[in-house]
C-alpha cells in the first residue's frame, strides 16, 4: 500500500491505495494550517491512520503534491516520520509521463500536472479537465496527449468571500445553491450570482475552447472540493472523478518508486 497526499490551500487530502492495481482504500482530507509543526502534523496523521486500521508498517511509500509551497517540507517531514521513509514529491524532475506545451512548462502547477498524469490514462485526449478548489482552473489536453494549456479561474469561495469583503452593503452569504436562478433576497442573489455564474462559466468557456482547438474533446470532467455542487448545474455534460488527484499520484509515484529512500 501507498499513502498519496495533495497539499491545497484549504485542505490536505490523505489517501491510501493499493499501489499495483490502483484499488482505493479511503482518501479523508484534514485543513490546512500554515501554523502546524511537523511533529503536530504526524500526529494528525498518525490518528489518521489508527482510525482507518491502516498500521503504518504496511505502508510501502509516499508521494506528495502541493500548491502551498509554505508548508510542504513540513507536511513531508511528518510522513518521513510517521512512515520512516522518503518521500516522492511532484516537482521538477519527476517522470510523470505528460508532454507539457507552454510557454515555461517550469510553471505548471503541480494540481494541474497530477491531474493531467490521471486524465491520460483514466480518459485520454482531447479532454479538458476541470479542477474546482479554493481557486478554479481549466486545462486542455489535446489529440495527442499533450498538456496544451490552461485557464486560471476564481475559486466559489474566493468569489463570495470578494463579494462580502469589497462591496460594504452585502452581508456573509454561505455556499449553497439556491432554489432558483433569480433570487429574492441579497444572499440568494449572492449565492445565484456565484454558483450558477460559476456554471455558466464553465459552459461557455468549453465552448469556446472547443471553437479555438477547431474540434470537439472528449466529455469533460471535473473534480475539486466543488464539483458535486457545481456539475449538475452545468448544461455540458461533465464527468465528476473526486478521485481523479489521488488517481493521478498513483501514477507519478509508480514512475518513480525507484528513486524513493528508507
Amino acid at each position: 500500500m501507498i499513502i498519496t497526499v495533495n497539499i491545497e490551500n484549504t485542505k490536505i487530502y490523505i489517501g491510501c491505495a493499493e499501489e499495483s492495481s490502483g484499488y482505493i482504500y479511503f482518501e479523508d482530507s484534514i485543513s490546512t494550517d500554515l501554523n502546524r509543526t511537523s511533529a503536530e502534523y504526524s500526529i494528525i496523521i498518525r490518528q489518521l491512520l489508527e482510525l482507518r486500521k491502516t498500521p503504518a508498517d504496511d505502508i510501502g511509500g509516499c508521494i506528495l503534491s502541493s500548491c502551498v509551497p509554505q508548508i510542504t517540507e513540513t507536511v513531508k517531514q511528518a510522513m518521513d516520520s510517521v512512515l520512516g521513509r522518503g518521500v516522492i514529491e511532484v516537482g521538477p524532475g519527476i517522470k510523470t509521463g505528460v508532454n507539457i506545451r507552454i510557454d515555461d512548462p517550469t510553471q505548471l502547477g503541480g494540481d494541474m500536472l497530477v491531474a493531467a498524469a490521471a486524465g491520460i490514462s483514466e480518459y485520454g485526449g482531447p479532454l479538458c479537465i476541470i479542477i474546482l478548489g479554493t481557486a478554479g482552473a481549466m486545462f486542455v489536453l489535446d489529440k495527442n496527449n499533450s498538456f496544451a494549456g490552461c485557464l486560471i479561474l476564481p475559486g466559489l469561495k474566493v468569489s463570495i468571500d470578494s463579494l462580502t469583503r469589497t462591496a460594504s452593503e452585502l452581508p456573509g452569504a454561505a455556499l449553497r445553491v439556491p432554489s432558483a436562478i433569480i433570487g429574492k433576497s441579497t444572499v440568494k442573489a449572492m449565492q445565484s450570482g456565484v454558483i450558477y455564474g460559476c456554471a455558466a462559466s464553465i459552459d461557455g468557456l468549453l465552448d469556446r475552447i472547443q471553437d479555438e482547438l477547431g474540434y470537439k474533446v472528449n466529455t469533460p470532467v471535473i473534480t475539486g472540493e466543488f464539483a458535486d455542487m457545481i456539475a449538475p448545474l452545468c448544461r455540458h455534460r461533465l464527468n465528476v472523478d473526486p478521485h481523479l488527484m489521488m488517481k493521478g499520484l498513483i501514477i507519478i509515484y509508480n514512475k518513480n518508486k525507484r528513486n524513493q529512500t528508507r
